[in-house]
């Protein structure tokens, strides 16, 4: 992969404690938290108007949540890139409305072409906010979370990322404990090696909740 003289993660290019294949690491990085804001902003339009009085709800104060959310994006063309996301969380529910838990994700990016692989493995704590509303099949939720990333492959950086998160969707109950989940994902990731950078994304995800 070819790497340009000074990227934009580099305010002055190439130094002696960062080696141009560590560089491509985090050009990598960089590159593979690129994402389509459209449907993320339409999602997080139809959660607001979501929101429309008080009624019950199917979660109950006690009630554990285990969700899974998948995200996949490929391009293509000269510098084609598979970016998969898989997520994985277990959440208790100490109110009605306020949840808690812990997530783990899996982030791998791909390019076919030039036959590299790279996977970024956040660990999470997550908050939740449910808000309920008339329909007894709808949950719109918000949450935030922060977390450390490792870095998954060859010849990775040694730099310290840290993961911060907001989040919102709606459950849609398809029966008593089980839920269709869309969500909005913005994160920021901040890397430091010597000089710090960040990097904010928009996911769109989808997935499924069962509460026991």
């Amino acid at each position: 992969m070819k790497i340009p003289p000074n990227p934009p993660f580099s305010k002055g290019g190439f130094s002696s404690v960062n080696p141009p294949m560590a560089i491509g690491g985090e050009r990598r990085l960089l590159k593979m938290l690129t994402r389509q804001k459209a449907g993320a902003l339409m999602l997080l339009a139809a959660v607001i108007f979501a929101f429309s009085g008080i009624a019950s709800a199917q979660i109950e104060e006690g009630n554990k949540e285990l969700q899974a959310l998948f995200s996949f994006q490929t391009t293509s063309g000269e510098g084609s890139v598979d970016t998969l996301i898989i997520m994985g969380g277990l959440g208790y529910y100490f109110t009605q409305n306020h949840a808690a838990g812990i997530n783990l994700m899996l982030m791998t990016y791909t390019e076919p072409i030039e036959d590299e692989w790279m996977g970024v493995a956040p660990i999470q704590v997550f908050y939740t906010y449910n808000f309920i509303v008339q329909n007894p099949k709808l949950v719109p939720y918000v949450g935030g979370s922060v977390g450390k990333v490792a870095l998954i492959g060859e010849e990775m950086p040694d730099i310290s990322i840290w993961i911060y998160g907001a989040n919102g969707g709606i459950k849609y109950f398809i029966s008593e404990n089980t839920a269709i989940v869309p969500q909005v994902l913005l994160q920021r990731m901040t890397m430091s090696n010597g000089d710090s950078i960040s990097e904010t994304t928009f996911t769109l995800m989808a997935g499924i909740s069962t509460f026991f």
